[in-house]
């Protein structure tokens, strides 16, 4: 759970999510969103691993600050 709210975060303050954490869990454990996700993150090099380490419950999230 401490790596969603990392990545939350580091989302709000990029200005790219502006809804409730809730709101985000939830579009989260669709597959596709997660994809999404992961490539807006990896694009704006706020991620660098793969995609595989990015799913939940995975290795933990590394975030660039």
């Amino acid at each position: 759970m401490e790596e969603l709210q990392n990545l939350f975060d580091v989302l709000v303050r990029d200005g790219k999510y502006s809804k409730s954490f809730e709101d985000f869990q939830t579009q989260f454990q669709d597959e596709e969103y997660q994809n999404k996700v992961f490539d807006v993150v990896s694009r704006d090099k706020l991620y660098s691993k793969d995609v595989n380490s990015f799913k939940p419950n995975q290795v933990m999230m590394v975030w660039s600050h």
